[in-house]
């Protein structure tokens, strides 16, 4: 083995990382987290500080090792590679507690007797798993920085088990959110369910747009994981890992829209409480008024009557 000051960045990369581009993404990723954090605390959806937000301001640091790779190329250094590696690995899987943590809500506002989980734990369950998958990344991420041949490969390995976890639990995810919106529209609510949980909203423009924005958000990171599977699978020293323009599609562009595309079709914006409050939802079990949801309650499946609805 080499000496490491014989080494240069394009030893760690396989390539030399392109100088714009890293100024492009840090400025998109930047950007994009400050926004968060600001929409975040002004529309009391704090969860997306710590998800969307976090997962902008840790792809900056992994960009800022990736620039710092490009402007100083004959560096022996390998904090730039261990910044871009670790941050933009561990990253989206925040932005995907978020997309686990919006699905519930818009479960919440449609109808929870069309969700196989309750919604109320559906958030926890996901972003448990999602943990579990983070905890499984770090400790391969770490174990690939140690300058050991035989210990970078086992840390690769440990991480390709925490992306392939991932992507099991986000195809579980899925298969889920089809489900319930199948039942949604074909109104097949689910037996046995708490009676408060039995009512139905409108599929309202904004929450049409809200699940757009979760479908699509779901579609980027799932085409991410994939590349970060096959990448790992490959090794550090792979083709895909070391193919550049690899990287730049399908992980960061892949996660620059989906974190872009929570701003422009933002919670905050399409889950309006008034909207909430006027929509008119029917119960699915007998004996019981028809109701209104309303957003304030202590429960997240209050049932309001509204005046003048006769009895089911």
């Amino acid at each position: 083995m080499s000496d490491v000051s014989d080494r240069d960045q394009k030893f760690f990369f396989h390539y030399t990382p392109v100088e714009g581009l890293s100024y492009l993404f840090i400025v998109l990723f930047g950007l994009a987290a400050i926004i968060h954090t600001y929409l975040g605390f002004r529309f009391r959806r704090r969860y997306l500080v710590w998800s969307a937000a976090i997962c902008g301001y840790m792809e900056v640091i992994g960009w800022i090792g990736r620039l710092l790779a490009a402007v100083n190329p004959d560096s022996s250094s390998l904090i730039p590679y261990l910044l871009n590696s670790l941050f933009t690995l561990f990253a989206p899987t925040l932005l995907l507690a978020a997309n686990f943590m919006l699905l519930r809500d818009i479960m919440q506002r449609l109808g929870a007797c069309y969700s196989r989980l309750n919604p109320r734990i559906y958030g926890k369950v996901f972003v448990t798993c999602d943990a579990v998958s983070l905890f499984i990344q770090c400790s391969g991420g770490g174990l690939s920085a140690v300058q050991n041949q035989n210990t970078v490969k086992i840390g690769g390995d440990i991480s390709l088990v925490g992306i392939v976890f991932q992507l099991f639990g986000l195809l579980v995810y899925i298969l889920l959110g089809i489900e319930y919106f199948y039942r949604y529209f074909k109104d097949v609510p689910l037996k046995n369910k708490p009676a408060e949980m039995y009512y139905r909203a409108d599929f309202t423009p904004r929450v049409r747009w809200l699940t757009l924005s979760v479908a699509s958000m779901t579609l980027l990171i799932f085409i991410r994981s994939v590349y970060r599977a096959i990448e790992l699978a490959g090794g550090y020293d792979g083709k895909v890992a070391a193919t550049q323009w690899l990287f730049v599609v399908f992980d960061a562009v892949m996660i620059a829209l989906a974190i872009w595309v929570l701003i422009f079709l933002h919670p905050g914006w399409l889950l309006i409480e008034s909207e909430a409050q006027n929509v008119a939802v029917r119960p699915r079990y007998s004996g019981e008024q028809s109701a209104a949801y309303d957003p304030n309650a202590d429960s997240s499946y209050s049932l309001k009557p509204l005046k003048g609805q006769e009895r089911v």
